[in-house]
């Protein structure tokens, strides 16, 4: 919203401005930039000593935002009050705050914590786990951004990362099961269940990460060691376990590289389950991600 000036403020500024006194300026002002007051000044032939310009344009030349403050804003523009991200951006104005937090598409956080009613907060905790946030935030009338803040603040997390943290094991793991990959595809007569595209990939509906959690909480032992640590007996017990818990969920499905890539884009890349598969389906044959394919 463009500010209007009162006529103390113009007073304010004949007397401060030639002088260069920004302490004093940006105490009056601190919802406006030194450029919208320079541009306000020229207008009204408020001129400014040398010094003064000299001064500006040395501030105009470090208004470039830094990393540190861009990666500040975006981990704290939705998850703190204002006030409180000022003072994590002392060089930085109201304005150019939400400027910089507009271009980055971000959501601030009064906006995402304004007025959550109780059916919304019941909503997402009854149905999180099979509807995207996506969807959710269609049914609810929130923005998917609200919809995982709210879901986040919960204690309700698609995935862990820090529990699942071996990515050289799964991809050993994965190397070694040419035959479940097989069967899986021999299954769906090789194209896809939902398109019966033939480009495809193969979706584990047990995911890959759920299987080797459950071996590590049946055999903690190997959970805490590096993958080079592992010995070739190691290995193969690991293995074989891999393949006997596979075993006792559904084989895979061939879906659409572009579909696999929208599930995980829903769902999350960890711990995915059958159910989550099954409304998935449910979801796409009737319609719900025309718009995101």
């Amino acid at each position: 919203m463009r500010y209007t000036y009162t006529n103390d403020d113009i007073d304010f500024l004949r007397k401060y401005y030639p002088n260069g006194d920004w302490e004093k300026i940006e105490q009056r002002f601190p919802f406006l930039s030194k450029t919208a007051i320079y541009r306000k000044c020229q207008k009204l032939n408020i001129a400014s000593n040398n010094t003064h310009r000299k001064d500006f344009d040395n501030t105009k030349n470090r208004r470039k935002w830094t990393e540190k403050e861009t990666k500040i804003l975006m981990q704290n523009y939705s998850y703190i009050p204002f006030d409180d991200l000022m003072k994590l951006l002392p060089n930085r104005t109201k304005d150019m705050i939400n400027n910089k937090a507009k271009r980055c598409n971000l959501l601030s956080y009064q906006k995402i914590t304004s007025k959550w009613k109780d059916w919304e907060v019941e909503y997402i905790q009854t149905n999180w786990f099979l509807i995207p946030d996506v969807i959710i935030a269609k049914n609810i009338g929130r923005t998917q951004r609200a919809v995982k803040w709210k879901r986040e603040q919960m204690g309700l997390y698609r995935q862990n990362f820090e529990s699942f943290s071996y990515p050289t094991i799964s991809k050993y793991l994965r190397g070694q099961n040419q035959q479940w990959k097989k069967e899986s595809m021999e299954n769906c007569n090789y194209k896809c269940v939902l398109t019966d595209s033939k480009s495809f990939e193969i979706h584990h509906l047990y995911g890959v990460s759920n299987i080797i959690n459950d071996i590590f909480d049946l055999y903690p032992k190997y959970k805490d060691k590096s993958f080079k640590d592992y010995s070739e007996k190691d290995l193969s017990f690991l293995l074989t376990e891999f393949l006997r818990i596979q075993s006792l969920y559904p084989l895979g499905v061939c879906v659409d590289k572009k579909l696999h890539v929208l599930f995980h884009s829903m769902y999350g890349q960890y711990f995915n389950t059958p159910e989550q598969w099954y409304r998935f389906c449910e979801d796409y044959k009737k319609g719900v991600y025309e718009e995101y394919i």
